[in-house]
């Protein structure tokens, strides 16, 4: 509405577009509804703002009538200096004889000598209402044509009352007021005046008999208004694409319509060649394509991008020939831009818009190409229409609605999300008849060089003479040294359809994650080759998005394509609107240019050995061999070929000079906006000391120094993995960018007892770094929590900040948002995003030390880490006592046979672990925490102050934060559960563990309360405690050896659980989870339930018609546990009222994760499984399986046998890469079996019992003989 009413000048109208001025008028309908109505329609703010602000002034005409009591009388409702202007002006047209006799008949009927006013005046006669015609241009031209002013206002008055049917509005009295008073000041030829009829103009149409000249040249300018309107509608071309950047209308004597094409070389989804044949088309004249180099462009560019350009447009020219429309190619001297359109006589060039009838052209974004248009406006005094032919959407449609600039790259994805499937769009050619011959001869208009003898040559002219070009070319000072590549990229449409084909049907499955692998996250169309042809025009961004949109490809690669493609309207975004973009002062802001200012670099390159890539780093070198041999950097990240020569280069200025030359000296698509905007973010990039992958492929180092501080530590060799092939960043003091050892917390928020805190102090201090302890909260793994886990977990960290800041440790606590788990990008804290300019706390550490994932997502992210952490990153057994490769096996199907292996393997894991100091503490250096991180928009220059226990104080926005993430918010930390479990920590877990020890161990086997291990087990399940600190408080406790058998078999469930989704990735399914023996017995069940389904939601607050299960789930839901001796009871009660087994084990799952805390994790999905296997055995008929010693079972229910390793065979099923050469220790531990990733060769299943005889079956290194309850229970 808001462009429409711009366009049709209809601004003035009480409510244009609506037809309801008569309804408002007759009380028909009330204003406050169709207020409402716009307000809540969900339209954008600028249609909404624009029709509200017609509303406002049918309220401005209220006001008059209520303040002016003669509201219809000239002198009362226009003031004394704008009467003396209408009268001044009057006399000097009657002086001139300009002022015609009318009758008031005439008048009425529409016999004026004015034929636009007539028309407008039979239309109002007609319909009542002024539809297509101007009630400003009405009044206007009654000015002009009457002698005195207040006549004119009372005939005004008169024939509106007369014919409008609104006439009994205020409003009318108000606008005809105010142009009686925009007569007065304003020139004719700045009046916006309304088409008088919506025919097209055509060349020769008869000239106004009484209205000056001014007035034509507008009523001239809203006829090609018109004009474009109805092309746009013939062409299917959006509206918003096309503007009409002058007032002046098509020329009289044109003979053909021009298409300037700019920057769209292609013939098929061209919006702008669409609009050009629509406006030929109903002009009836011939279409004439032009393309106009301007060599002054390619001064800063190479022979590379002249040549591309030439090999797409001769593909076009031929193309164009065949759909009937002429092609004129012409080249201009760079001293002389738009010579050949606008001409000079001086060269006797006369200029194809001399002989046009109008011009259409692309938008151009860029600076240059803008002035070159504001040059030919001011030059020509013919219609001229912009079309956007360059970008998916118009810059209006995403800039930001106030500053226009959108610094927020979230909120222009969201806008961009929201419009993608109005403007991704087909635009099938249309059919339209054009006329081809043109009256004249094209070949003369435009500029010619000396050997161009027989007439202007042909883009394959110009290729074809490759020395005439060559020599042109280095006389206008472009470079010709650089090759072009033809061979790797050859331009044209037809080829960048073939690269969509080809990328489309082969390349975009696995795009989004190949995408983040490959280095190429920062450019924003990789994999598709397409960049180029962008750039180039050669293919539409709307049809590369079509085409992606409907290649039935995941949603995680489809959406990241298009993400990409978000990120080229961006770039054109920020440059754009800011006309400096091209100086370092005025892309890159001061504080970034003063942070620069003060780094200082050891090297000095001159600028020929940036350009040949002999600096000394090679990695450098090879990204810019790759551009300077093939125009792109396929391989390698532009990002980080920028970002070196900031680090390198002394003088940032310098630096961005550098940049932007050896950008657009080779780089292929170096005209398009993102380039340069790559350019401007490793600035900002810089200024916050992200650096890229600077660690070496030198995973040798890294083991070398693990080997040493493992010994050193006394933590076990097999916990510990080194999980990518880099080895440690350089640290600042080394010339590099590392300030601190990074320790990412996962599952282990405790200070004690954590082997893998304490490897990343041993490994800080052989740094002579600080240690960073890091803890993420993903709010994408709490979706299947609630708020009460959440308040558990922040109550231990509140306490775990203290205790680390006593030891010269820093906490920094970050809260990441759900939606990036959801699109795959867990670890945006650590590893940042770009494009929404979130730094990474990893892109500053010297090595990443995390605890072990079990759970599927936890792994992926832990993955995706350590592609990305850019240094070396280790793994470190913190949540199990033993590692899954030394106890865990696929197949097993039962606790029995797990417990086995497992308590042959306990002496060697359960040992008392040393705690050491940190010798750098974290407050002795000045490191700049705080803007590293996801920070949410409350927290923006504030988050030093949004600690852990400040997120307790704002409980508003915590709770804000977790509704936005999907959290469930019903199930709080309320009385029950603090009574049953106390507050999170490690200082209350320790306290749990004593109160069960000292009162409740002895007589535990005789049927201790189940109660007695639910707290233990909240803590452990946050990590607050270490399972091997409560085994040895129990061993020490002096406990017999049934008490201790109990309690150890209540602590293999917990391993058991982490064994079991750790190798079935599945844990989540109900058949990957459950035998087809359980299962059956369930199906079995469910045949004799005759309860009513009941739907989530009312099960979740225990509305079910069984009063029992209602209460057992209220006990979950108010004291966060489930007594294990109602657990089948619940299970049952559940698959009675849910419509299929399957679904009873989801909503299981869901309510016992969202509400329980002893069962939290990987224990819940175990826990259901567990409950309904036991339930099935119960079911009469169900075929019963055993399990036994030697036999496994897979996740499908299928008996297997032993699952056998040799002492050369590795084991799969972690997720990681297999191991083939093992690496062995020095002299005093040799014959150890030692691999990259610091485990033991996988044990065999045979062997015997007794002492010592758990170690030599499993093949374990010489350790010590296992305890003696670990003998007397086996």
């Amino acid at each position: 509405y808001a462009r429409a009413c711009q366009l049709n000048d209809e601004n003035n109208r009480g409510e244009y577009g609506s037809l309801l001025a008569p309804y408002l008028c007759f009380g028909f309908i009330s204003s406050a509804e169709v207020a409402s109505k716009v307000l809540n329609a969900g339209r954008s703010m600028q249609d909404t703002t624009a029709f509200l602000k017609s509303l406002a002034r049918r309220e401005m005409g209220f006001n008059l009538v209520n303040s002016v009591a003669d509201y219809d009388d000239y002198e009362s409702v226009v003031p004394q200096e704008y009467r003396d202007a209408l009268e001044r002006a009057a006399h000097e047209r009657d002086a001139a004889g300009n002022v015609a006799e009318i009758s008031e008949e005439q008048w009425e009927r529409g016999e004026t000598p004015d034929p636009h006013w007539n028309a407008a005046q039979l239309e109002m006669v007609k319909l009542g209402r002024d539809l297509n015609t101007d009630r400003a241009f009405w009044c206007h031209r009654m000015i002009e044509m009457e002698a005195n002013p207040a006549r004119a206002f009372e005939r005004a008055l008169s024939l509106n009352m007369l014919v409008m049917l609104d006439a009994l509005d205020p409003v009318v009295f108000h606008s005809i007021a105010e142009y009686f008073c925009k007569s007065a000041v304003e020139p004719a030829e700045q009046m916006k005046l309304s088409a008088a009829d919506g025919a097209l103009a055509q060349p020769n149409r008869p000239s106004m008999a009484a209205a000056p000249a001014a007035s034509r040249g507008a009523v001239e300018a809203r006829q090609m208004e018109s004009n474009m309107w109805n092309a746009l509608k013939a062409s299917g071309v959006e509206d918003s694409r096309a503007r009409l950047l002058n007032k002046c209308g098509a020329a009289p004597g044109g003979k053909f319509v021009l298409y300037w094409a700019q920057t769209a070389f292609r013939s098929t989804h061209n919006d702008a060649l669409e609009v050009a044949k629509a406006l030929a088309a109903r002009a009836e004249l011939p279409l004439v394509v032009a393309d106009l180099v301007d060599l002054g462009q390619y001064q800063s560019f190479s022979k590379r991008h002249f040549v591309f350009h030439l090999e797409g447009v001769a593909e076009l020219e031929e193309q164009l020939g065949l759909d009937g429309a002429n092609f004129v190619f012409c080249v201009d001297p760079p001293d002389r831009a738009g010579l050949s359109l606008l001409g000079d006589p001086a060269l006797g060039v006369k200029g194809l818009a001399s002989e046009a009838w109008a011009i259409v052209t692309d938008r151009a974004h860029l600076q240059r190409s803008r002035e070159l248009v504001e040059l030919v406006l001011s030059a020509i005094d013919i219609a001229m229409i912009d079309v956007e032919s360059r970008l998916l959407m118009p810059l209006e449609v995403l800039a930001n609605p106030e500053t226009l600039v959108e610094p927020d790259f979230s909120a222009f994805y969201e806008r961009f999300n929201a419009n993608i499937k109005r403007f991704a769009k087909s635009l099938p050619p249309q059919e339209v008849g054009l006329k081809q011959q043109v009256s004249t001869d094209l070949s003369v208009l435009g500029y010619h060089w000396e050997f161009e003898v027989h007439g202007a040559w042909s883009a394959k002219d110009w290729l074809a003479h490759e020395s005439e070009r060559d020599a042109t070319l280095k006389a206008c000072n472009i470079d010709i040294s650089v090759a072009d590549v033809t061979n790797a990229f050859k331009g044209g449409e037809s080829n960048a359809k073939r690269l969509l084909n080809t990328f489309v049907s082969r390349v975009l499955f696995g795009y989004g994650r190949a995408s983040e692998i490959h280095g190429e996250k920062n450019r924003k169309e990789y994999g598709s080759l397409l960049s180029p042809y962008l750039c180039f025009g050669f293919i539409s961004p709307a049809e590369i998005a079509i085409s992606v949109m409907r290649s039935g490809k995941s949603p995680e690669d489809t959406s990241s394509f298009l993400r990409n493609i978000c990120k080229r309207e961006y770039a054109f975004n920020q440059l754009y609107f800011n006309p400096s973009y091209d100086t370092y002062e005025g892309c890159v802001p001061a504080e970034v240019r003063h942070i620069l200012s003060q780094r200082s670099s050891k090297y000095s390159y001159s600028d020929l050995e940036w350009e040949r890539g002999t600096t000394h780093d090679q990695r450098w070198n090879t990204v810019q061999h790759e551009l300077f041999f093939k125009g792109r950097d396929i391989v390698q990240d532009r990002r980080y070929w920028a970002q070196k020569i900031i680090e390198y280069e002394k003088d940032p200025a310098n630096a961005f000079r550098l940049m932007c030359a050896l950008n657009d000296k080779y780089m292929l698509d170096a005209g398009d906006a993102v380039s340069r905007y790559n350019i401007t973010a490793a600035f900002l990039s810089a200024s916050l000391g992200v650096q890229q992958v600077a660690a070496v492929e030198d995973s040798a180092t890294m083991s070398s120094i693990l080997e040493e501080e493992i010994t050193q530590t006394g933590l076990v060799m097999a916990k510990v993995r080194q999980v990518n092939e880099l080895g440690p960043r350089p640290s600042v003091e080394h010339g590099g960018s590392s300030q601190y050892v990074l320790y990412v917390a996962n599952k282990t928020c405790r200070l004690q007892n954590n082997k893998a805190f304490e490897l990343a102090k041993a490994l800080a201090n052989r740094a002579n770094l600080p240690l960073i302890y890091l803890y993420v909260m993903d709010l994408y793994v709490f979706q299947r929590g609630s708020k009460r886990h959440v308040n558990f977990l922040l109550e231990g960290l509140a306490e775990l900040k203290n205790s680390l800041l006593e030891i010269g440790v820093k906490l920094m606590f970050r809260v990441d948002p759900a939606r990036y788990g959801e699109h795959g990008c867990g670890g945006v804290s650590i590893l940042g995003l770009e494009e929404e300019e979130i730094v990474g706390f990893a892109s500053r550490a010297w090595a990443v030390v995390t605890d072990r994932s079990h759970l599927r997502y936890g792994r992926s992210c832990a993955k995706r880490v350590a592609g990305f952490a850019g240094c070396s990153m280790v793994e470190v057994e913190a949540r199990l006592m033993v590692p899954v490769e030394i106890v865990g096996n696929a197949a097993f199907g039962t606790l029995e046979e797990f417990g086995d292996r497992l308590f042959s393997s306990l002496g060697q894991f359960t040992k008392p672990l040393a705690s050491n100091a940190v010798a750098i503490k974290a407050s002795s250096r000045k490191l700049k925490l705080d803007v590293l991180g996801y920070q949410w928009d409350f927290m923006r220059g504030a988050a030093a102050q949004w600690h852990v226990g400040a997120w307790f104080e704002h409980s508003e926005m915590l709770g804000a934060v977790l509704r936005e993430s999907g959290v469930n918010m019903n199930a709080v930390a309320d009385t029950s559960v603090a009574a049953t479990f106390g507050r999170g920590g490690e200082n209350e877990a320790r306290r749990a563990l004593q109160e069960f020890v000292s009162e409740r161990l002895r007589g535990h086997a005789r049927g201790g309360k189940d109660g007695a291990f639910a707290k233990l087990f909240a803590h452990l399940a946050f990590g607050f405690i270490s399972p091997v600190e409560v085994i040895l408080a129990i061993i020490n406790a002096g406990a017999d050896a049934s008490d201790l058998r109990a309690c150890i078999w209540r602590f293999s469930k917990l391993e058991f659980a982490g064994n079991r989704v750790y190798f079935n990735p599945n844990y989540h399914e109900y058949t990957s989870m459950l035998d087809d023996g359980t299962r059956q017995g369930l199906e079995i069940l469910k045949m004799d339930m005759r309860e009513p389904v009941v739907p989530g939601y009312a099960l979740e607050r225990g509305e079910s018609p069984d009063a029992r299960w209602n209460s057992l789930q209220l006990t979950l839901v108010r004291s966060g546990r489930l007594p294990s001796s109602a657990l089948v009871r619940w299970l049952l009660g559940l698959l009675s009222f849910s419509y299929s087994a399957a679904e009873a084990f989801e909503v299981a799952c869901v309510l016992l994760s969202s509400y329980g805390l002893e069962q939290y994790g990987a224990l819940a999905f175990c826990t259901v499984a567990d409950g309904f296997r036991k339930a099935a055995q119960e079911a009469p008929g169900a075929g019963a399986m055993s399990y036994g010693a030697s036999a496994g079972l897979r996740g499908n229910g299928d008996m297997m046998p032993p699952q056998g390793y040799g002492a050369a065979a590795s084991l799969r099923g972690n997720g990681y890469a297999h191991v083939d050469a093992p690496m062995h220790l020095s002299a005093g531990t040799s014959g150890v079996g030692f691999n990259r990733y610091y485990q033991p060769p996988p044990a065999q299943l045979g062997g015997g019992s007794g002492p010592g005889a758990g170690m030599s079956r499993y093949m374990q290194p010489s350790v010590a003989q296992a305890p003696e309850w670990v003998v007397g229970y086996r």
